[in-house]
C-alpha cells in the first residue's frame, strides 16, 4: 500500500513538473539599449547626425498601433533633461512599435547563445582555436524555456532622433521622456562636445566629388567592433589625397600598421587601401576605411548596445583647397539580441 501511494506521488510529481515547465519562464521586464553615445563635432559648423536606440517590454501601457510610425519634436512633445539640451530644441525622433516575435528567426536562440557567450566573455563555447562551437540542444532548450513566452508577448520601441543645426556649448543628456507614451530612460553616457575642427564642407565637396556611395556599412546581430566607411563615386576636379580619421577617443582607424588584433576584428582586412590620392577628373574613387569601436578605457566594446564613430573625411584638392566631410555613423545591436542581457540575469 505505502509502495504503491509512494510511486503514485513520484508520478504525480513527474507530471506536476513537465507542466510547469512550460509556464515558467521571465515575464515583466523591461530592457532598454545601453547607449554609448560620445560626439566630437565642429563647433560654430551645422552639422547633422542622426542616432538610433529601443526599448524591449511586455507591459507596454501606452496606446500604441504596431508598424505605425509616430514623429515628435524635442522641446514639444519630447523633454530631455541635462545640460546645455536647448540646442537640441526642433530635432525629430521617429517612433515605431514592432513585435519582438517578427524579429527572430529559427537560429536566434542558436546565436543568442553564442552572443552571449561573446559579450560577457563566458567561454562556454569557444575552443582552443578561438571559434565558437555549437551550443548543446540542452541550452537551447533551457534558453527557450526562459523565454520563449517573453518573446512571445513583448514589443520593441525603436527610436530614431535626426538632428540638423550647430552646437557651440558641451551638451549632456541625462534622460528623456515622452509623455504621450509614458516612456522615460535615462542614459549612462550621451553627450556632445563641440571642439575646434574645421567647417563642414559636404555640400560643396560634393561639387568636385560626385557621390555613387557615400557613408558606412555595419553588419551582424551584436554590436560590431569593427565598421567600415565607404567612399565611391567620381572625381569632379583633381584630388590629391582623401585621408579619414576618427575623432572620439573610442574610435580609431585601422591602418597598414594595425596589429595582428585590429586584423583579425575586421576579418584581416586593412585600411587605407595603397591609392588615396591623385585622381584625375572622372576617375571613379573606391575606397573602404575601417575603424574599431571601443570604450572609453579603451577595452573592447561588448556590453553596450549602441555607439557612435565620429569620423572625419578629407579631401585634399589639387587646386590647393581642402574639404572636409563629418559622419556620425551608429553601430546598433539588433533589438532581439538585447536579451542577452535578460538571460545573463537569470542564468
Amino acid at each position: 500500500m505505502h509502495q504503491r501511494l509512494a510511486i503514485a506521488m513520484f508520478v504525480l510529481g513527474l507530471l506536476i513538473g513537465l507542466c510547469s515547465c512550460g509556464s515558467v519562464g521571465i515575464t515583466g521586464e523591461t530592457v532598454d539599449a545601453d547607449l554609448l553615445v560620445d560626439l566630437t563635432v565642429p563647433g560654430h559648423s551645422d552639422i547633422s547626425f542622426q542616432l538610433q536606440w529601443y526599448r524591449i517590454s511586455d507591459q507596454f501601457s501606452a496606446p500604441l498601433k504596431d508598424n505605425l510610425t509616430m514623429t515628435y519634436k524635442v522641446g514639444q512633445e519630447v523633454t530631455l533633461e541635462g545640460e546645455n539640451i536647448d540646442q537640441l530644441s526642433g530635432a525629430l525622433l521617429s517612433v515605431r512599435l514592432v513585435d519582438l516575435a517578427d524579429l527572430t528567426g529559427k537560429d536566434y536562440f542558436r546565436t543568442l547563445l553564442i552572443e552571449e557567450d561573446y559579450t560577457y566573455n563566458n567561454g562556454r563555447y569557444l575552443n582552443a582555436e578561438g571559434i565558437y562551437r555549437e551550443p548543446r540542444r540542452a541550452d537551447i532548450m533551457e534558453a527557450r524555456r526562459l523565454l520563449d513566452n517573453y518573446i512571445a508577448k513583448a514589443k520593441v520601441l525603436l527610436f530614431s532622433m535626426t538632428y540638423e543645426g550647430s552646437v557651440t556649448k558641451a551638451i549632456h543628456v541625462r534622460s528623456i521622456e515622452i509623455d504621450e507614451l509614458a516612456y522615460r530612460c535615462e542614459f549612462k553616457l550621451f553627450q556632445i562636445k563641440p571642439e575646434p575642427l574645421p567647417m563642414d564642407n559636404t555640400q560643396e565637396l560634393f561639387a568636385d566629388f560626385q557621390p555613387s556611395g557615400y557613408g558606412g556599412v555595419l553588419a551582424g546581430p551584436s554590436l560590431a567592433n569593427c565598421g567600415y566607411l565607404f567612399v565611391q563615386g567620381k572625381a569632379g576636379k583633381a584630388i590629391s589625397d582623401i585621408s579619414c580619421r576618427a575623432l572620439n577617443k573610442g574610435c580609431r582607424i585601422i591602418g597598414s600598421d594595425a596589429d595582428g588584433v585590429d586584423r583579425s576584428i575586421c576579418g584581416g582586412r586593412t585600411s587605407p587601401p595603397l591609392k588615396t590620392g591623385n585622381f584625375s577628373a572622372g576617375e571613379s574613387i573606391d575606397l573602404v576605411f575601417d575603424y574599431i569601436i571601443a570604450d572609453p578605457e579603451d577595452k573592447p566594446l561588448r556590453t553596450y548596445d549602441l555607439a557612435v564613430a565620429c569620423l572625419l573625411t578629407t579631401f585634399d584638392m589639387s587646386d590647393g583647397r581642402i574639404l572636409h566631410s563629418y559622419h556620425y555613423q551608429t553601430s546598433m545591436r539588433s533589438p532581439e539580441f538585447s536579451l542577452v542581457h535578460l538571460l545573463h540575469a537569470y542564468r
